[in-house]
């Protein structure tokens, strides 16, 4: 019997994507861990957005304030992380990164939009908790 909500079985979304999503995401905490703009400038959209919680205040801006954030911590080789695709769509996609360096640990959720055939960064929305588990 065939789904009448569902006239044609197409799969929405080609694995190669899967992998050059995950890709992306990758470079974006290799930028973390290695303080290197250059994955930034290549993982984010050029006008990608920000916007988190840092404890109990909120932040927004551009993401050019990450770079300004990375150029003052410099590189973070203690970085370990765990990349989720959560959603997908042939145009769109979101990744969750958990992720911990030293004493804290964040979640960020990389909003992605494939633009001119390729997979960008377009908002990182995060969150910074103050303290890991042990």
């Amino acid at each position: 019997m065939r789904n009448p909500t569902c006239p044609q079985d197409i799969k929405p979304t080609r694995t190669a994507d899967f992998h050059e999503i995950l890709a992306v995401a990758k470079l974006y905490t290799d930028a973390v861990r290695t303080s290197n703009p250059e994955c930034i400038h290549k993982s984010f959209h050029k006008d990608a957005t920000m916007c988190g919680h840092i404890g109990p205040d909120f932040a927004n801006g551009p993401v050019t304030d990450l770079l300004e954030i990375m150029k003052e911590k410099g590189p973070e080789p203690s970085l370990i992380s765990h990349l989720h695709i959560l959603s997908t769509t042939p145009t769109t996609a979101i990744v969750e990164v958990d992720a911990e360096v030293d004493t804290v640990g964040f979640r960020d959720h990389l909003c992605m939009a494939k633009v001119d055939g390729r997979w960008q960064v377009m908002t990182k929305l995060y969150h910074l908790y103050e303290k890991k588990r042990a």
